[in-house]
This record gives C-alpha cells, structure tokens and sequence, in this order.
C-alpha cells in the first residue's frame, strides 16, 4: 500500500483534527442524538494503533460515504488495520482467512501513518482487526459501524 508524504499527511491531520472534534460536539448533524460517549460519524478518521489496541476501537461510518483513513502507528511494533467482510466476526487468530479482509491499511512500520479512502455502500456492522501474528489475540480489535 502506499504511504502518505508528509504534506499530505500534515493536511489530513489538520481536517481530521478539526473535524473529528467538531463532529463529536454533536451540534446540528444528521438528527442523530447517539449517547455522547459513542463514536461520532465523520468523513475522516484517525485511528491510533499501540501495543495492543486500536483507539478509538469502534468508529461509525455513513453507507454510500466516501471515509478517509488516517492509521497512525504510534507502538514499538508494526500494526495495520484491517476491516473484515461485513457479517465476519473472528473469535480467535486461527479463524482467520486473508479473503475475509474487505479493506486494509497494511502492516506500517512504527512511528509512521498512512492515510486511504474507501466507501461502503452496506449498512451492516464490520469487525476490525491487526492481522499480524499476536495482535488480534492481544486486543488489537474493535466495530465499524455503517449506518
């Protein structure tokens, strides 16, 4: 997969930044008055990955939205995030299959972040997992949410 150069990343950050804030203030939206602790809906994510956790871990997306993702590897080790076929709910590491795999942010290395854009256009729930040998069984997993 290709890495972000710096200025694209430094541009992502700024929206997400700005955007990711604003969108859990709740103010005007689509209506939907979710318990403030949820997360909130957005064009852009960010997501942390560390040893051995995804944070925020579960993230809610609009079908038919175009989302950008900005995977920010901030462990000691390589992580990616990996979204499963919608419906794919994994139990342990050996349930796992590379086919079950819907859309990736593969393996960066730490201390780097990369950034891609995708779209889905079914509503359903989407487990979310790191891949690499350990992590899933580590912690490393969570939701995301199509509405």
């Amino acid at each position: 997969m290709k890495h972000t150069t710096s200025r694209k990343f430094t541009a992502v950050a700024l929206a997400a930044a700005i955007t990711l804030p604003l969108a859990a203030c709740g103010g005007g939206g689509d209506g939907s008055a979710d318990d403030s602790a949820a997360p909130s809906s957005s064009s852009s994510i960010s997501v942390e990955g560390t040893e051995f956790k995804f944070a925020p871990a579960d993230v809610n997306v609009k079908a038919g939205q175009a989302v950008t993702v900005t995977f920010d590897n901030n462990g000691a080790v390589d992580h990616e995030w990996a979204v499963l076929t919608e419906g794919t709910q994994i139990k342990a590491e050996t349930d796992f299959e590379e086919s079950m795999v819907l859309f990736e942010v593969e393996a960066i290395p730490a201390g780097t972040s990369a950034t891609q854009t995708f779209t889905f256009d079914k509503a359903g729930s989407y487990q979310i997992i790191c891949a690499l040998p350990g992590h899933f069984s580590a912690g490393m997993k969570g939701i995301l949410t199509v509405s």
